[in-house]
């Protein structure tokens, strides 16, 4: 099983943290947001037309529940990896577009308390799988 190292990184006030991703054939960084307010889960990624391939989004809760995202104004396409409180990947999902009303939902397959939203393709792009581990920031 691969193992990933998160490690959170503070560049500056005014720069975005980092998270670095340790796959175990290479290193890749992601300039994050951490999301961990409910206005600010609400918001998430909706209204942005880009997300560049070094960033990305984290959704942080207070506990493990089985959590559930649309895409309503969302104008990328994103993958989702859903991230138990033992920091392992529990699910992974493509979420694509909203096209039309209502929208439809993504729900973990199993209790998460994390959720990494990175443009779409990327999970595939570098080998992360369910069951891989990681270690996030305190």
């Amino acid at each position: 099983m691969q193992k990933i190292l998160l490690l959170l990184l503070l560049l500056g006030c005014t720069s975005l943290p980092q998270l670095v991703i340790h796959f175990s054939n290479h290193d890749y960084l992601f300039k994050i947001e951490i999301v961990d307010t409910p206005a600010l889960r609400e918001k998430g990624l909706m209204n942005r037309s880009y997300l560049a391939e070094d960033q990305g989004m984290l959704f942080v809760f207070d506990r493990e529940q089985v959590l559930t995202f649309w895409m309503k104004d969302t104008l990328i396409p994103l993958d989702i990896l859903f991230i138990d409180q033992n920091e392992r990947v529990v699910d992974i999902q493509t979420m694509g577009l909203c096209l039309e009303e209502p929208c439809p939902g993504y729900i973990s397959r199993k209790p998460a308390q994390y959720a990494l939203e990175i443009n779409a393709g990327m999970a595939q792009r570098y080998g992360i799988q369910e069951g891989d581990s990681l270690i996030l920031p305190r």
